[in-house]
């Protein structure tokens, strides 16, 4: 299905990132999963693919443009093309406009969930330009929509990223290059595996399917985006939610 591709993934170390790069790969695509913690990100790519034929752990922080920048000579370097894009890193931290001062928690998950997002699109997109065609899948949230209680800073990001893909879709389109998205509802993942232990019966409770989301479930859609199955398909928002909206 993906055969020939090169493409990356970031927040790849784990979770729903982790798991996109799983299925790329045995889809034939060649993956670079990128994360802040090079042994983490190393360690999953390996876990992967353990001869290191089609899965490369990079390390890059996309809230450092230095770094983004570094990433992509390399993958220029090394593979001259980059088709897809997924852009799944994010920080889920709370926040609290009542507060006296304004949190940092704000400013963080702007330059990472947000501004990374760009800085990663801005250096892909020439390459997929080059290539006559692309994709791009940006990772939002059931949660831009709807609202989170204390956590209003990462609904408003997740929100922006919808802005965000619709626009691009708009603007890349000439190019053959499909912007989509993905919704992800109330997933079990190692960033929000706490918090959902801690309300389980609540969240069931919403849940048209009666279970928690997984990893695969949302890295299935990720992979339907990044195909040929939906080529003709930009500037949509798949919510992956289990009938949350519907309860």
């Amino acid at each position: 299905m993906l055969s020939g591709k090169v493409a990356i993934i970031t927040g790849g170390g784990s979770g729903i990132g982790n798991e996109c790069a799983r299925l790329f790969a045995e889809q034939h695509a060649t993956v670079i999963i990128i994360g802040r913690n090079v042994t983490k990100i190393e360690g999953s790519a390996r876990v992967i693919d353990p001869e290191g034929k089609c899965v490369y752990g990079r390390q890059c922080d996309v809230s450092k443009s230095e770094e983004v920048d570094e990433l992509i000579e390399w993958v220029k370097e090394k593979f001259g093309r980059i088709d897809i894009l997924v852009n799944n890193a994010a920080l889920f931290l709370p926040t609290d406009i009542l507060r006296d001062e304004l949190q940092d928690e704000w400013g963080k998950m702007i330059d990472v969930n947000i501004k990374g997002m760009i800085r990663m699109i801005h250096r892909c997109v020439p390459f997929m330009v080059n290539n006559k065609g692309g994709c791009i899948v940006n990772l939002s949230s059931v949660d831009a929509f709807a609202g989170c209680l204390n956590y209003a800073g990462y609904s408003m990001t997740k929100g922006a990223v919808v802005s965000l893909t619709r626009g691009l879709a708009l603007d890349l389109g000439r190019y053959n290059i499909r912007v989509n998205a993905v919704a992800p509802g109330i997933t079990d993942t190692p960033m929000t595996h706490e918090r959902i232990e801690e309300n389980k019966d609540k969240y069931l409770n919403r849940l048209v399917l009666k279970r928690m989301g997984k990893d695969t479930d949302i890295a299935n859609a990720v992979l339907f985006l990044s195909s040929e199955l939906s080529s003709y398909i930009t500037g949509e928002v798949i919510n992956v939610n289990g009938g949350l909206q519907f309860v």
